[in-house]
């Protein structure tokens, strides 16, 4: 773990689902679509960057 920073958290972006009140307070927690797509789709870049650079 020496190897990695912390890193701090401002604020969750989620899809709304039901669960994740009892989770995250409600001052960091955003839900918004429009966010969620933006997240998914930075993050399906970095899979697909990962992916290749383990090969």
């Amino acid at each position: 773990m020496e190897d990695y920073q912390l890193v701090e958290v401002f604020f969750y972006v989620t899809d709304g689902n039901k669960v994740y009140p009892s989770f995250i307070p409600d001052s960091d927690h955003i839900v918004s679509k429009t966010c969620m797509t933006r997240v998914e789709g930075e993050n399906t870049g970095l899979r697909h960057y990962l992916t290749r650079l383990h090969r």
